[in-house]
């Protein structure tokens, strides 16, 4: 821990002197005169806006304070100078009915519960933060910062009471959709056996429009990160603050729907918010049609095809299907740190250094799955990141900002607008 109260001195000693660094290679051997990948990404205070929690998160069966298998643990995130991680509790969609809402309510607040588990168990090592306040209190001490998201907004149902229960519990990002329509708003992906057509609400729905307010008064970020084009920008221009996309790749770079083209990059940029560029491979670069064969093929025997099969199956499952999916990567090769670099050099071309972040999309629960990348398959690799930016000319400040500065910096905006609500449950 005495290391990272070291780095924090430093990194106020950086952003004090405006220095500028020269570029580095993580790939070939070291110029002495230019600075040292890890020591630079352990200057920063590095933030990961989007990894996801398994149900039995921080019980025996999951043990974040243990290392192994997992893309996340606590002697990971020190090692790699991780300081602050948004926990995803990830819901997949399924009907719309009261008791499917509850299911995935209950699902949700079962996720979230383990993460309040993991700041209890381990109290020295990590704490839960609520503000950006609290992730900068954090890193001074010398601690890790534990943040929730909300990955899909259907657990919500159409009720706003869930909205202000998932702040009370932690929640500080709901992602609007994840695959498949849901009340609040058309997803990028819909799923046909779900009876989903092309568009449903045409973007927002009503219920999306109030529910965008709400998050606005409470001071909850929305993530547009899995919404349809429509969606994104009706997002953008109804939300008080800024938006974010916790997870998403750019489509010039890998024309995947999920992806975000420039006019919503630009438009997301122009009323100041972040994309977080997703390490999850197939959205970096995308399979060749061999590869997708092959994952669905070992996905159909494992039962974990069809719009259900991911959201019911077990974590142990999860991580035999990583395990599977990684004895592929020798035949075709996972997307690289170099490819994931290419998506953040295209947004600071298109909107500059000040809307780009980093959130890698791994999981917290076992194997790979089919996230990760070569070089950077867990929260330890963090600094390869940062080695392929300094070797392209990006300054030690624009990498601060990169890992951390600019969610920070909407993270603030968004306490702002919800301050000014007349039912603001922010203190003052």
């Amino acid at each position: 821990m005495r290391a990272r109260n070291h780095r924090r001195s430093r990194y106020l000693v950086a952003l004090a002197a405006g220095s500028a660094v020269a570029s580095v290679s993580a790939a070939t051997p070291v110029d002495p005169a230019s600075p040292d990948p890890h020591t630079v990404h352990c200057s920063v205070i590095a933030i990961d806006s989007h990894i996801d929690v398994p149900r039995d998160f921080a019980t025996p069966a999951i043990d974040p304070g243990k290392d192994g298998k997992p893309q996340l643990t606590l002697p990971a995130m020190q090692r790699g100078c991780l300081d602050a991680v948004f926990f995803s509790v990830a819901v997949g969609q399924n009907e719309r009915s009261p008791a499917h809402y509850q299911r995935a309510w209950d699902e949700a607040r079962d996720m979230i519960a383990g993460v309040h588990r993991m700041v209890e168990q381990y109290p020295q090592q990590i704490t839960l933060a609520l503000t950006a306040e609290d992730i900068e209190r954090a890193a001074r001490e010398g601690r890790l910062a534990a943040l929730i998201g909300m990955e899909n907004g259907y657990p919500l149902g159409e009720d706003l009471g869930r909205l202000r229960e998932a702040f009370d519990l932690g929640v500080r990002y709901v992602t609007l959709t994840h695959v498949g329509h849901n009340a609040i708003a058309d997803s990028s992906v819909p799923i046909r056996e779900l009876g989903d057509a092309d568009e449903e609400h045409g973007g927002l729905s009503k219920f999306g429009r109030t529910l965008i307010a709400e998050m606005n008064c409470l001071g909850i970020m929305v993530d547009i990160s899995h919404t349809s084009k429509a969606t994104t920008l009706q997002a953008i221009d109804a939300s008080r603050a800024p938006v974010i996309a916790s997870h998403s790749g750019v489509r010039a770079v890998a024309g995947t729907p999920r992806n975000l083209d420039d006019e919503q990059l630009r438009r997301l940029a122009a009323r100041g918010g972040v994309v977080q560029v997703a390490g999850y491979s197939s959205y970096v670069k995308p399979n060749s049609p061999e590869k997708d064969r092959a994952i669905a093929q070992i996905a159909k025997e494992m039962r974990l095809d069809g719009p259900f099969g991911w959201a019911q199956a077990a974590n142990a499952l999860l991580a035999d299907f990583g395990d599977r999916l990684e004895e592929l990567d020798s035949r075709w090769p996972r997307a690289s740190v170099s490819d994931y670099v290419d998506h953040i050099d295209h947004i600071v071309a298109q909107v500059g250094i000040d809307h780009v972040g980093i959130g890698s999309d791994f999981y917290a629960g076992g194997g790979a799955a089919s996230g990760g990348l070569a070089g950077w398959m867990n929260v330890s690799e963090g600094e390869h990141i940062t080695g392929e930016l300094l070797r392209r000319g990006y300054s030690e400040q624009d990498i601060a900002k990169v890992w951390g500065g600019n969610l920070l910096r909407v993270m603030r905006a968004t306490e702002a607008v919800a301050r000014d609500c007349p039912s603001s449950r922010l203190q003052n």
